[in-house]
C-alpha cells in the first residue's frame, strides 16, 4: 500500500537529543477522505464521531505535504514522542530550523492547548545545539489566524508554512480564549464543503464499483 501511494508511514523524528525516543513509526491514509469511508463516517456525522481527532490530524498531514510539494520542497515531516510520552503531530525539518505542530480540531483555540508545543520547544532548547524551534503551529478551525506570544493559530489554508502576522494580545492572559467565549464558533463553509465532497466522493466511488461488480448471484437450482 505503501509503494502504491495509499498509505505514508510518518517517522519519528531522531536529532542528538539525549531523551530516549519512540521509534515506531505512525501510519496515516493518503486520502482523508478513504479514512471516513472505511470507518464508517458520513458527512451528516463526521463533527460527533470519535474519529474526528485523527481524521483532522490526517487532514492537516495530507495538506502539509501538498503545500510543500506546491513548494518545490521535500517533505522532511517527522513526528516526536519520547518515553516520557512527551509528543507533537508533526515536525518539519527546514535545514536546523524546526517547525512544530500540533492539530486540534476546534474553532476556538487556547494558549494552553499548545502546551506540547511548549515543552518540546524547551526539551531541543535544553538538548540540542544543532536544531532549533523557530516556529509553533497550533492547527485548527478557527477562522482568525495571526501569531501572539511565540506561537501561531493557524488553519487549514493559512500559515501552514508561511508565516502569520502578530496580533495585539492587550487584555488577554496566557490562559485566556484567544477567541471570545460563549458558544462555539460554526463550521466555515469552506470545511462544510470539503467535508460533504470528501466523505460524499467515497460513497459514490462504492456503489459505482457495485454497479461494476455486482455480486454473483446463486445460479445453482
Amino acid at each position: 500500500l505503501e509503494a502504491l501511494g495509499q498509505v505514508y508511514l510518518l517517522e519519528p523524528w531522531f536529532g542528538n537529543l539525549t531523551k530516549r525516543l519512540v521509534k515506531s513509526p505512525k501510519l496515516y491514509l493518503a486520502e482523508p477522505a478513504l479514512m471516513g469511508y472505511l470507518c464508517g463516517v458520513r458527512s451528516d456525522t463526521l463533527t460527533d464521531s470519535p474519529f474526528i481527532g485523527a481524521y483532522w490530524e490526517t487532514l492537516v498531514y495530507a495538506e502539509l505535504r501538498k503545500q510543500l510539494a506546491f513548494k518545490g520542497l521535500k517533505p522532511r515531516l517527522w513526528y516526536y514522542r519520547d518515553q516520557s510520552q512527551n509528543e507533537v503531530d508533526f515536525v518539519y525539518e527546514d535545514g536546523h530550523q524546526l517547525h512544530l505542530y500540533e492539530c486540534k480540531w476546534t474553532s476556538s483555540p487556547t494558549r494552553n492547548m499548545a502546551s506540547n508545543l511548549d515543552k518540546i520547544a524547551k526539551i531541543f532548547a535544553e538538548s540540542s545545539s544543532t536544531y532549533k524551534v523557530t516556529h509553533k503551529k497550533l492547527i485548527t478551525r478557527a477562522e482568525e489566524n495571526f501569531a501572539s506570544d511565540g506561537l501561531s493559530y493557524a488553519s487549514l489554508f493559512k500559515g501552514l508554512l508561511e508565516n502569520l502576522q502578530a496580533r495585539n494580545k492587550s487584555g488577554h492572559g496566557p490562559e485566556v480564549l484567544v477567541y471570545s467565549a460563549g458558544a462555539p464558533q460554526p463550521l466555515n463553509e469552506v470545511y462544510k464543503s470539503f467535508r460533504a465532497w470528501n466523505v460524499s466522493r467515497f460513497e459514490g466511488v462504492s456503489a459505482r464499483q457495485h454497479a461494476i461488480h455486482p455480486a454473483r448471484r446463486d445460479t445453482q437450482p
